[in-house]
């Protein structure tokens, strides 16, 4: 990415190109991330995986409110086996649907709005920074990083926000499609459907607040250490392997951060009997954040805040790194068509090419010469 806000690109064309890359992302990485949310809500399954002996225990043994439940963990292997033996392939792309509707939106404003407000933050940040002690330019690379880190943060709550029923739809359909065997429906339509009518619409935004609390650290510091990361390579016309590695190590980076709240809000999503099989529930019952943080703690302790993190973060490293790399080539494909370089592949610009006008001034800049 650029120094600053590149304008060879209009909001809309930014938008496109973040939307296209969520898609390619979102799809290359579904059966991980079919696994990873299986495994960090904590599902149990009856006897189709642990046996009748153990689902009968497991049966009766029902926790309190607040209490996990005791018994089997299921495993990376395991779960996948199960899918597999029950629902095919097609298991590990089931609710890739609903998820493409939220990842195309989502990617979109969030590249598109850390387009648009990158750069914006770095006058203030230096002019507070050249007060203080240390050279000009350590404070110019810690203004920019802080610039990207703040664009970030901005730029995850608002596409967060506006997509986020569409990821507890996601969720629930995951964990319904585990226990297929029990003839329950998870498409999109039933899901919604049932979800409305049982627990009413409102639960489309539960777990909001540890959502924004976790998209903060995550998005600011994916993009934080993203720019960081060209900073240190310092190569600006970026290649597709420079910007799959950056994205990857940019977002397992600020994944570690945030992923406390990231288990929060999936076992958030997983309450509600009304769509969970018997055979497939969370680990345990609670009605707030507060309450979630409270009982991982107590019984599971500290490192359960970042169970499942392996697994997602086999997910999410290539998931960004992808989206990053699919991102930077949709941007020079559109700003080969906007007219400002001589090929779709890299930077170099046409001669007499100004490259910091916009398309529309651009286009004036041609018709009068």
């Amino acid at each position: 990415m650029s120094k600053g806000r590149d304008k060879r690109l209009t909001f809309s064309q930014s938008f496109f190109a973040g939307g296209v890359a969520g898609l390619a992302a979102r799809t290359a990485t579904s059966p991980l991330d079919v696994v990873k949310t299986i495994i960090q809500v904590g599902s149990r399954s009856s006897a189709t995986v642990f046996g009748a002996e153990q689902a009968a225990a497991l049966a009766s043994d029902v926790a309190k409110a607040g209490r996990f439940r005791k018994g089997p963990r299921l495993t990376i292997l395991g779960t996948t086996r199960h899918l597999y033996q029950h629902d095919g392939l097609r298991a590990f792309w089931r609710g890739n649907l609903v998820a493409c509707l939220r990842v195309f939106p989502y990617s979109a404003l969030q590249f598109s709005v850390f387009s648009r407000l990158k750069g914006s933050f770095q006058p203030a940040i230096n002019e507070v920074l050249n007060g203080s002690e240390g050279s000009m330019q350590q404070s110019s690379k810690l203004a920019s990083s802080l610039d990207a880190l703040i664009a970030g943060a901005l730029a995850g709550i608002v596409s967060s926000t506006l997509t986020y029923p569409l990821d507890m739809l996601k969720t629930r359909m995951t964990l319904a499609a585990f226990a297929k065997h029990e003839g329950r429906q998870h498409g999109l339509i039933a899901t919604s459907k049932e979800l409305i009518q049982k627990e009413g619409i409102s639960k489309l935004y539960r777990g909001i607040v540890p959502t924004i609390l976790g998209v903060v650290p995550f998005a600011g510091g994916m993009f934080a250490a993203y720019e960081f990361l060209g900073k240190v390579i310092g190569n600006t016309d970026i290649s597709p392997a420079q910007s799959f590695l950056q994205g990857l190590v940019a977002s397992a980076f600020a994944q570690t951060i945030s992923f406390p709240f990231d288990t929060v809000r999936k076992l958030l999503h997983a309450q509600g009997s009304t769509i969970l099989c018997p055979s497939v529930q969370a680990d345990v019952q609670f009605s707030s954040m507060r309450g979630a943080f409270s009982a991982l703690l107590k019984e599971r302790g500290v490192l359960s805040l970042w169970r499942g993190l392996f697994p997602n973060l086999v997910r999410v490293a290539p998931y960004s790194g992808t989206a990053f790399m699919v991102f930077e080539a949709s941007k020079k494909w559109i700003v080969y068509h906007n007219g400002y370089t001589v090929s779709p592949f890299h930077d170099t610009p046409r001669e007499g090419i100004p490259q910091n006008i916009t398309p529309e001034e651009l286009e004036k800049l041609t018709k009068t010469s």
